[in-house]
């Protein structure tokens, strides 16, 4: 059998019963209007500012820490860069480039990238050789053991670190220098880079630990 619900039925007076009817009737009546009035009326502009003003502007990428650019260009080409740079840690390497007649082509436009032995990885290297740097600025090599730290282009750490490392990478003596990371540190032919990115007009210096003499 079926079982009938009875809700007790609630009464109202007759005029709360109409003025409720109206208030529900006006209430309908207005929001068809503003929904018919709404989607037949274009986007307007001011609705599209609207919308922009309230939509919050997504973040800025955050630049890479090696990304950062110097505020002006340096003045100075690779050899007037060398000359006393950091209390003249290179002074020796400036001096066989004079003697070897080198600087006016390290003057030139580049771009080269240095590889610059300091006055400490001469020491090493003449102590190690049993020469003197008399002997070295005389030699007929000199020339060519110089231009085993020049490259003919233009390469920051960060570029040097963006190569399929371990590379050759060839020097302006025709000779190849190899690049590669070992324990943490940035080797070129065996010599660590303790100086980067020391900027010139005409190029780019890394100061290295010794004096290139590994090449193929």
């Amino acid at each position: 059998r079926t079982l009938a619900l009875h809700h007790p039925r609630r009464t109202y007076p007759n005029n709360n019963i109409m003025a409720m009817s109206r208030f529900t009737l006006l209430l309908v009546c207005g929001l068809a209007l503003a929904a018919g009035t709404f989607a037949s009326r274009p986007l307007a502009e001011s609705d599209v500012l609207e919308l922009k003003a309230d939509t919050p502007a997504s973040a800025p990428e955050s630049a890479p820490e090696y990304a950062e650019s110097p505020e002006s260009a340096p003045e100075n080409t690779i050899p007037g860069t060398l000359v006393g740079y950091d209390g003249d840690i290179f002074s020796t390497l400036v001096a066989a480039a004079t003697a070897a007649d080198l600087v006016t082509a390290l003057d030139g436009d580049g771009p080269y990238t240095v590889f610059a032995p300091t006055n400490e990885a001469f020491a090493g290297y003449l102590a190690e050789n049993s020469l003197t740097a008399e002997d070295v600025l005389a030699s007929p090599e000199l020339k060519n053991i110089l231009l085993s730290h020049v490259v003919a282009s233009k390469f920051t750490a960060k570029d040097v670190l963006g190569l399929d490392l371990p590379t050759d990478v060839e020097t302006l003596s025709g000779a190849k220098v190899k690049v590669e990371l070992k324990d943490g540190k940035l080797l070129v032919a065996g010599n660590e880079v303790t100086l980067a990115d020391i900027m010139a007009a005409n190029g780019v210096i890394h100061g290295i630990d010794g004096v290139i003499t590994d090449t193929k």
